[in-house]
């Protein structure tokens, strides 16, 4: 989810304490809870009911744009990648998300070594609810692992964020709301503009697609796995299973609770919830191309997730590591152990 000002974040992040770590979890999901609770538009029970009665994941995410994927010139290339001597670009489709101003459009920033992405090896980047410019400063030690491997890299800016915020909103705003309709429809729209770029790709004739995934981003990139082929998977503090995360989650009581005053039911919910969740689905790759890295003290994801979704999928690379949902991205250890998975893939 969204969470903290970055500097605090920073600051905080660097510490051992558990509980200065658990608080800031909770700082985070709180301030979420009252925007949600501020800006209340539960939607409709009709309406999800509807969607319920004939949505598949597969329909729903069916890729309807692959033939108009343009290349646009990267002028917003993030800093910590403006010097590494790559070639950056921008490919852009439509979305079928939409804002108030207009029509949203899907958007991936490349960094690759040459001008033709035939034959590379490419790693799908796909963050969380809550990436902003300041992430990119810790996410690019790990594209300097990669590129130190040869690897081109494709990074997706999901919707609300980035240069796909909302006019006159804060960065991932609307991501998520009360509205369970909405959130469905977002978090589809992710895995078709994914699926999308997974067909362009292999259209270029790229070698092989991995991909990394944090957060709410490893639910939208299992989720694709169903239909597009990964090479490989790396998943940093993985929301998997939305009922257990979101509406089993304490913190969220109060907007559960509202939720249902306004005529939807726990069922109805529970079911929509588990239509976005990879849980109940098969690993869609081999597991032992597979790595977790989980926070021993995430408020938002029970390390029991992804303990228990391992566990039933036979990945044994499954590393806790002393942090919480905040504040594991700036753990210096997992960028190692990342490094290590992706030397070991070679002697598979």
């Amino acid at each position: 989810m969204k969470f903290i000002f970055p500097l605090l974040a920073v600051i905080l992040g660097c510490t051992s304490c558990a509980t200065i770590q658990k608080q800031l979890d909770i700082y985070g999901i709180k301030g979420d809870v009252s925007y949600i609770g501020n800006h209340f538009t539960p939607g409709s029970s009709a309406e999800l009911s509807a969607f319920l009665d004939t949505a598949s994941l597969e329909r729903e995410t069916r890729p309807c744009f692959s033939a108009i994927v343009r290349t646009e010139p990267c002028t917003r290339v993030p800093e910590p990648l403006s010097q590494d001597n790559r070639l950056h670009e921008r490919l852009v489709f439509p979305s079928v998300i939409t804002h108030d101003e207009g029509p949203d459009s899907a958007v991936f920033y490349v960094c690759k070594r040459f001008p033709t992405l035939a034959g590379r090896n490419v790693i799908l980047w796909v963050p969380g609810m809550g990436i902003a410019e300041y992430a990119f400063r810790f996410i690019d030690r790990f594209f300097k692992v990669e590129m130190a491997r040869d690897y081109d890299i494709v990074l997706y800016v999901p919707p609300y964020h980035l240069e796909r915020a909302e006019k006159g909103k804060g960065n991932g705003r609307g991501f998520f709301t009360a509205d369970t309709r909405k959130n469905a429809r977002v978090m589809f729209a992710c895995v078709q503009e994914l699926r999308t770029m997974c067909g362009y790709l292999h259209e270029k004739n790229v070698k092989s697609i991995g991909a990394w995934a944090g957060s709410t981003g490893a639910s939208t990139i299992l989720l694709c796995g169903q239909f597009e082929p990964l090479d490989h998977l790396c998943m940093m503090i993985p929301v998997l299973d939305w009922k257990r995360s979101l509406l089993d989650n304490q913190f969220m009581k109060g907007v559960k609770s509202r939720v249902i005053s306004a005529g939807f039911d726990t069922a109805q919910l529970s079911a929509a919830y588990a239509l976005m969740s990879p849980s109940h689905l098969p690993l869609p790759l081999s597991p032992r191309r597979t790595q977790i890295f989980f926070a021993r003290y995430d408020q938002l994801n029970d390390p029991a997730i992804a303990l228990d979704y391992a566990a039933k999928n036979g990945i044994s690379n499954i590393i806790g590591y002393p942090r919480s949902h905040s504040t594991q991205l700036f753990d210096g250890k997992m960028i190692k152990d990342y490094g290590r998975f992706l030397d070991g893939l070679r002697n598979q």
